[in-house]
């Protein structure tokens, strides 16, 4: 820089330092700040959207040089303002602070336009549909004048249809299976609903006003053992033609999206992305666009109807869940999950801005589904969940003996029979208890970190430590903690993917071998669920030949097991088989629609749930006859023996031996919920 430059250059900071342009530009910084900062604290509570607070942030930004150029001229003009007043209160100053009150106000009213333009409607909660037993979800006539809705009646799931105005319901579908999640063609001339009659959960098609059944569909997927099977049909399945249904299918890397003409069963595959659950599919009404809900994302995809790539429309990771089009497809309706039976609060989100609101708080709502006059229906249900033990034979012996009902599963009895641990929901999220049979007192085994859960536990065959799933870091794994205290430990690295029901979690159980030689456990392989081996400390994990599990359970050693799965002639129905991992020889002890094993430990008998219907299912033992020797495999001895009655009242999850197979405990479940509706949506 030569002199000439440097003068020119000293004289231009003199310059700005005497009309003191510099003090305003930290004041006016100073200021920005502070009014960045209440914005980001007002905005929320003022339900405006989060971009008001960038608004403000680039109007501070872009008002930052105009108040720079103004104080420059302003100082020329006003230079006896110091002299005046205060020594702060110079025209600078007062010139920053205007052009922020300006940009204030600039922010504010548009704030307030988005607002208004985003405004929360008024809207009212009131009970739709009040009777005794269990309402899982109601779909609307096309005109919004009827609703579709399923019930418990005798233990047994049916649908009816009933005016909204009220009247007695017409019965549409029922009988000993449960017919569920009814859906309403866009035309009024069918209801689509899903039932299992023993071969797996299947779509079918009914007029509105009743007659006979059609199936349309098979989802290959055993809903007695896997009551999730229920997502298989979303909100709003139908094109808006009414000769369409997108559904949700079992392949052996995961399940994904079809779409089935009712008429021709003509199908189209829309996803397949390994690993991943797609389920509870909506149409938009335009008829180009299909919402889900995937998993373990937890999150909100997009898929032209057509086919093509899925586009995340929202993973926050919370549980977003049942997506519904807005009339206009404008928004889609959705439920953040809090609760095991899938209830939880009502949001919106803007399909173009992806801005969100709340629509309700404390809901506990399941499935949401608007009708064409701005109507929501959803379904509040609930579990109340304790364990109880009983004797072999002895229904009277029947025995509560967790007070808690906080979703009590998953229940083991230690190998000594004196303590049992489970798995408790009680706090709101899994995490592994054990209870004194001696004296009642019940002891928190392990604290997952928050937002974490454990599960599905088992004992070591001595009592000192228990195996359990956890996604401590990531994805569900397996863990082993000791019984007497210390840090858990993680043993595996492949990633379990988890369906989201307490119940259906027990499906995967690790089980810890008889003879401690391995832990067996259920992960994805190349034909379905693959029965997966691993040594406690981590070692030697290993596929065995065996897939398509759907439960098992050790039998006598570390090379014997019992499990079911479905039947190989493509019927869709379950069989019970023993089977001997070394030599590969399976012999068949049972068909029957039987879930969640347990073998007692002498190897003379194994129980399971059963049922035609999901709300009945009660606990069974079958004999069993042992081998000779230390080989061979058991064969079944006469007919099974029903153990427990819930007569339809409750039904049964798990059941887990006592060591001397005498008595058992297992878990009792009432389901109890009613369909509500919000008025005044837009």
């Amino acid at each position: 820089m030569n002199d000439l430059e440097a003068h020119h250059s000293s004289n231009f900071l003199e310059e700005l330092r005497r009309r003191k342009v510099l003090r305003a530009a930290v004041v006016y910084a100073a200021a920005a700040f502070a009014l960045l900062e209440f914005a980001d604290i007002a905005v929320p509570r003022l339900g405006l959207p989060d971009s008001a607070v960038d608004f403000v942030l680039w109007l501070g930004v872009l008002g930052f040089p105009v108040a720079i150029a103004l104080s420059w001229f302003f100082d020329v003009r006003q230079e006896s303002v110091s002299e005046q007043g205060p020594s702060w209160l110079s025209g600078q100053v007062l010139l920053s602070v205007s052009v922020l009150v300006a940009l204030a106000v600039a922010a504010g009213w548009w704030a307030g336009s988005a607002s208004q333009a985003n405004e929360l409607p008024e809207l009212t909660l009131s009970p739709l549909v009040e009777q005794s037993g269990l309402s899982l979800s109601g779909s609307w006539s096309p005109d919004g004048s009827q609703l579709a809705y399923d019930y418990t009646l005798n233990g047994s799931m049916d649908i009816a249809v009933r005016s909204v105005a009220g009247g007695e319901p017409h019965l549409v579908a029922g009988g000993p299976n449960d017919d569920m999640m009814p859906r309403w063609s866009p035309d009024g001339s069918k209801i689509a609903f899903i039932s299992d009659d023993g071969s797996g959960m299947k779509v079918y098609v009914v007029a509105a006003s009743g007659g006979i059944r059609r199936m349309v569909a098979k989802t290959h997927l055993p809903y007695l053992d896997r009551f999730t099977s229920i997502g298989v049909i979303g909100s709003q399945p139908w094109s808006p033609d009414s000769t369409k249904l997108v559904l949700s299918r079992a392949h052996p890397l995961g399940l994904g999206l079809f779409t089935i003409d009712v008429e021709t069963r003509e199908e189209t595959q829309l996803t397949s992305q390994p690993g991943m659950l797609d389920a509870r599919a909506a149409w938009s009404h335009d008829g180009k666009h299909i919402a889900f809900m995937r998993n373990p994302s937890t999150g909100l995809f997009v898929v032209p109807a057509t086919g093509g790539e899925a586009i995340p429309l929202l993973v926050n990771g919370k549980p977003n869940s049942s997506p519904a089009w807005s009339n206009d497809d404008a928004k889609i309706i959705f439920t953040v999950t809090k609760t095991s039976t899938g209830g939880g609060d009502i949001w919106d989100i803007d399909v173009a801005s992806g801005e969100l609101r709340s629509l309700t708080t404390g809901a506990e709502a399941s499935v949401p589904i608007p009708s064409s006059t701005g109507r929501i229906s959803f379904s509040r249900w609930t579990h109340e969940t304790s364990f109880y033990r009983m004797q072999v034979g002895k229904p009277d012996t029947d025995e509560q003996i967790s007070l808690s009902i906080g979703n009590n599963f998953g229940q083991v009895f230690s190998p000594d029979g004196r303590t049992i641990l489970f798995q408790s929901a009680r706090s709101g999220r899994s995490e592994l208890w054990l209870h004194d049979l001696a004296t009642g007192a019940e002891q928190q085994l392990t604290r997952p970190p928050d937002g974490k859960e454990d599960r599905t536990p088992d004992w070591s065959p001595d009592g000192t430590q228990v195996v359990f799933l956890s996604n401590r870091e990531g994805p569900f794994q397996l863990w082993i903690a000791d019984i007497d205290g210390g840090a858990p430990r993680r043993i595996s690295d492949e990633a379990i993917p988890m369906d989201g029901d307490w119940w259906v979690q027990a499906r995967m159980a690790p089980r810890w071998a008889p003879d401690g030689s391995a832990i067996a456990y259920l992960a994805p392989g190349e034909r379905g669920s693959t029965l997966s081996l691993i040594s406690a400390d981590g070692s030697d994990a290993r596929k065995t030949g065996i897939s398509g599990v759907l439960r098992f359970d050790w039998y006598l050693d570390g090379r014997r097991v019992i499990y079911t799965r479905n039947k190989l002639d493509g019927s869709g129905q379950i069989e019970m088989l023993a089977a001997d991992l070394e030599t590969g020889e399976e012999v068949i002890l049972l068909d029957a629609n039987a879930t969640e094993l347990a073998v007692t430990a002498d190897g003379t008998a194994v129980a399971y749930n059963s049922a035609d219907s999901h709300f009945s299912m009660n606990r069974w033992r079958l004999a069993l006859a042992r081998p000779q020797g230390d080989e061979g495999l058991p064969r079944a001895v006469g007919e099974p023996q029903q153990l427990t009655f819930g007569r339809g009242i409750w039904h049964v999850h798990g059941g887990a031996w006592a060591p001397n197979g005498e008595e058992f405990v297992y878990t009792k479940d009432y389901d109890r919920g009613n369909l509500f509706v919000i008025d005044g949506y837009r």
